[in-house]
């Protein structure tokens, strides 16, 4: 690629996402939409995050009120006030409901690439849920935003989510040894990550 091109697709990419922090964008499947984080959708936040099934092995602690959850609610919107990340809202099409959330944070524009992080609730699993808004998030982010690289960084023990990272295409790319420090202690992650050019191979 020349090094005008490089230009143009980063800042490209760049517009992109200052246009998704604007919610410009949302997404569709056959069974889910994905669009932003509002308010009421504290109850489902709430079944979510209050789930320590859920946040086994993630740096979120298990809320134990709603009250608590709306702690989590807050913070979601207000990093799109402050373009910290952007958390997607996992929803049944038909319903309209949250099943889900899946963040996009740690925005490199100017390698075109970002890290991602998903939750599901508990009720929701093995039913090809997270496969299907991952596989939709991950076109969205190639086609639309045109971004180059995603990255996701999974604790040890949490084998759903290597296998649901791996069935669409994302490599084991090594171990980051003790990287985070959560729930009291330090957890060494799992790198997982998928090029642009891997999905153009499919």
């Amino acid at each position: 690629m020349s090094h005008i091109m490089e230009i143009f697709m980063e800042n490209n990419f760049k517009q992109n996402i200052e246009d998704l922090f604007n919610h410009k964008f949302n997404m569709s499947s056959s069974r889910l939409i994905m669009d932003q984080i509002v308010p009421e959708d504290l109850d489902s936040i709430f079944e979510i995050f209050g789930d320590e099934k859920v946040t086994e092995f993630t740096d979120f602690t298990t809320r134990e009120s709603k009250e608590h959850a709306k702690k989590i609610v807050d913070y979601f919107i207000k990093c799109y006030h402050d373009k910290e990340q952007y958390r997607f809202a996992i929803r049944e099409i038909d319903s309209k409901k949250l099943v889900g959330t899946l963040g996009l944070f740690s925005v490199s524009e100017i390698n075109r690439m970002a890290e991602i992080g998903f939750e599901l609730n508990q009720s929701y699993w093995r039913k090809g849920y997270m496969t299907e808004a991952l596989s939709l998030f991950v076109n969205f982010y190639f086609y639309t935003l045109k971004g180059h690289r995603i990255e996701a960084v999974v604790t040890p023990g949490n084998d759903s989510s290597c296998v649901v990272l791996q069935k669409i295409g994302f490599v084991k790319e090594g171990v980051f040894r003790e990287r985070d420090f959560f729930k009291n202690a330090f957890w060494d992650g799992i790198v997982f990550g998928i090029l642009e050019k891997d999905l153009l191979k499919e």
